[in-house]
């Protein structure tokens, strides 16, 4: 597969899930939240640029658009980004990178831990349950421990999860909970589309961790969307992170870096 056709597939499916807008510039797109308020939840991304005029002028259009809303510059760099050597060496000279992104892909899931009976898992399909998972979804993104790829999430992220249950559009959206003794202990959200499906904000309960939970979640989601049709299961985390290793280790294979970067210097807006 192509670089460029996930990567299209990756910022399109995250558009209701996380970000729920979308912003067309002259070259590229903005994606953003009108919910999560942190400078780096949009980013700018998909344009071109011949030289460095041209690499201004285009995020000088960002950068309006995005005042307006209220919020930072970032963009990002990937296989859908045209740049030159010239143009990257500007970029290196005049912002800063705070994160490289990597995107695996996963078409065959490696063997899981076996768990007791006492674990289960489920894809909600109710109000009640809608709730549970919103709550589970707190829980689970509020608890940290040693060794974890993100930080605790903020309460913007959580208005942005009750918002993608709204979602009307191309991509499916469903959700799923993992239960220990009938009480739930993790959940991801998945987004699908013909034979594509995208994991989203994975967790487990700190005191669940590491024994195989979200492994056998994953695998019974990977056996329930099979049945739909899906054959391309693709997720994104820090590069050469926790989570980076164990996707490695499940099954997933980098596909590519996305390397994000902001202006060295933010404005009070």
């Amino acid at each position: 597969m192509k670089k460029t056709i996930l990567e299209k597939i990756y910022y399109n499916c995250q558009l209701g899930m996380y970000f729920d807008d979308i912003k067309k510039l002259s070259k590229g797109f903005v994606v953003y939240s009108n919910y999560v308020k942190d400078k780096s939840w949009n980013y700018y991304v998909g344009f071109t640029a011949k030289n460095i005029l041209d690499f201004q002028k285009n995020l000088g259009e960002a950068e309006m658009f995005l005042e307006s809303k209220k919020r930072q510059l970032c963009f990002a760099l990937s296989p859908l980004t045209k740049i030159n050597k010239k143009v990257y060496s500007y970029v290196t000279a005049n912002y800063q990178k705070y994160e490289e992104e990597i995107i695996l892909l996963c078409r065959k899931i490696a063997k899981t831990q076996k768990l007791s009976e006492d674990y289960s898992f489920k894809r909600i399909d109710n109000k009640t349950q809608k709730d549970l998972f919103i709550k589970t979804f707190k829980i689970c993104k509020t608890q940290t421990s040693d060794g974890d790829t993100y930080p605790a999430l903020s309460e913007d992220y959580f208005f942005a999860l009750e918002h993608s249950f709204n979602h009307v559009g191309d991509w499916e959206f469903s959700h799923y909970l993992s239960f220990y003794k009938n009480k739930p202990i993790g959940m991801v959200s998945v987004c699908s589309k013909g034979k594509f499906c995208g994991i989203y904000g994975a967790g487990t309960v700190v005191q669940h961790r590491k024994k195989g939970v979200f492994s056998n979640l994953f695998k019974h989601i990977y056996d329930e969307q099979l049945l739909l049709g899906r054959k391309y299961f693709f997720c994104s985390t820090k590069r050469n992170s926790a989570n980076h290793r164990f996707y490695n280790k499940l099954g997933f294979k980098d596909q590519y870096v996305v390397e994000l970067w902001e202006q060295k210097i933010f404005k009070n807006l």
